[in-house]
């Protein structure tokens, strides 16, 4: 049996295709020419991937979080610097470095059976508030948290704290394996850097 598309089906095939094709062209420009950081990208493009370290894909998604949360600083520290507290294509390429470095710790962990618990984070936390004394509480480390670097608590154990306490446990890692934490930097950077690391999103200079 013979099958063909009548002309005004055949034309509502083409615009769709062209529709598709022309959506699909936009969201690939958006993201990777252009960078894009709005409402419509978070919404259909956080899927895309903006960079991958060994196995391990960082999704567009996740590159904006970083950008979010480095745009909250450079609003407050940007101007008790002296600086406009815009953020440029050098900390939005920080941005991305801070997300590869987070996976690459992440993956150097997982061999090593490293975990960082929710615990350990709030053990963390009471720390800080101990070493800052005694009379301060944790309504007030909130309040120091939200004024200086524009994060609440979570945001501070995501982008910081957890990283940090990860980082130095496969540090120590190291050390007890016999190696130095000369051997763990080396390590982390071959795996933040090409071939191993790959970053889809390239920044000007």
């Amino acid at each position: 049996m013979n099958f063909r598309l009548k002309p005004a089906s055949l034309i509502a095939l083409s615009l769709i295709v062209l529709v598709v094709f022309g959506a699909s062209g936009a969201l690939l420009f958006g993201a990777y020419v252009r960078h894009s950081e709005g409402v419509v990208i978070r919404a259909v493009g956080s899927w895309l991937p903006a960079a991958k370290v060994g196995s391990r894909s960082i999704r567009y998604g996740e590159y904006l979080d970083h950008v979010d949360a480095a745009a909250k600083f450079m609003a407050i520290q940007g101007p008790a610097e002296g600086l406009s507290g815009a953020m440029t294509d050098a900390e939005r390429a920080g941005a991305l470095d801070r997300a590869v470095r987070i996976h690459a710790v992440q993956e150097m962990a997982d061999e090593m059976n490293i975990v960082v618990t929710p615990l350990d984070l709030d053990r963390a936390i009471d720390q800080t508030l101990m070493q800052a004394g005694t009379s301060t509480t944790i309504g007030e480390f909130r309040e120091y948290l939200d004024k200086v670097y524009g994060w609440n608590e979570d945001e501070f154990k995501r982008f910081i704290l957890g990283p940090a306490l990860l980082e130095e446990g496969v540090k120590r890692a190291f050390v007890r394996d016999g190696k130095t934490e000369a051997d763990f930097t080396a390590e982390l950077d071959r795996r933040m850097s090409e071939p191993y690391a790959k970053r889809y999103l390239k920044f000007s200079n």
